[in-house]
């Protein structure tokens, strides 16, 4: 289920419209509709976190879909409250917080920095601290596209060139299971030492790095040599972006 299949399901929960959420929030109510039928980006955690409170189900849920909307009971003893957007309150715990150690049910991936080398192709990782928001997935997320959760890292989105696809902050998910070749797809690759994420494509019988941003002159494509090395294929992002 997707951010906006969620904030959705949120809104049939409480009874809200989206004209209600988009006045809570700020914003306009056609943001809302976008973000809802998957034509925009998630909403930023500050506007995820007040969407979450104001529909009254469980933040990480909303953010990310792991666990439930609400807790178990769902709203609890319900007791009429004019001044409630929705005219009632709710009596309802706290979701108890998901262990992320080596969690079953739940594999978390690691944030991380990849250390390279030119003309060299391993790599290495230091893991960022553990403060850092996980990327989280339910087990059957992962086998359903034949993922291994101990051979993917996320890593962070550095620079302009893959916009508007990929914004500079935006995490994404590195497959470093997968690293054959494929024209028209997004790799993590080492880059003359130098971590770049990229469109691999196929023309005049070689491989070029590719940037999706609209200004070709000032982030030209890149001519893959023998000191190109694929670190893994992008297989999932995450952005605050709109």
């Amino acid at each position: 289920m997707q951010y906006g299949e969620r904030l959705q399901l949120a809104l049939n929960l409480a009874g809200q419209t989206r004209d209600a959420l988009a006045k809570a929030l700020g914003v306009s109510v056609q943001s809302i509709g976008l973000v809802i039928n998957g034509q925009t980006k998630a909403h930023t955690a500050e506007n995820c976190a007040k969407a979450a409170a104001f529909l009254r189900v469980n933040f990480f849920w909303l953010a990310t879909g792991v666990g439930e909307p609400r807790p178990a009971g769902g709203l609890g003893e319900l007791n009429a409250d004019p001044s409630s957007p929705s005219g009632i309150t709710s009596t309802t715990r706290e979701a108890p917080p998901i262990d992320l150690d080596n969690n079953y049910n739940y594999p978390a991936v690691p944030l991380v920095k990849f250390k390279l080398a030119a003309g060299v192709s391993g790599f290495g990782v230091e893991y960022l601290d553990r403060e850092a928001n996980p990327i989280v997935f339910r087990k059957d997320w992962y086998e359903s596209r034949g993922l291994s959760p101990k051979r993917l890292y996320a890593t962070t989105v550095s620079g302009q060139s893959m916009e508007p696809g990929l914004w500079e902050g935006d995490t994404v998910v590195v497959n470093t299971e997968d690293t054959r070749p494929a024209d028209g797809c997004v790799f993590a690759i080492n880059y003359e030492g130098e971590l770049v994420i990229k469109r691999l494509m196929r023309d005049e019988g070689a491989w070029w790095l590719v940037s999706d941003h609209a200004d070709q002159r000032r982030y030209p494509r890149k001519r893959c040599h023998d000191q190109t090395f694929i670190l893994g294929r992008i297989v999932h992002k995450q952005s605050e972006r709109l």
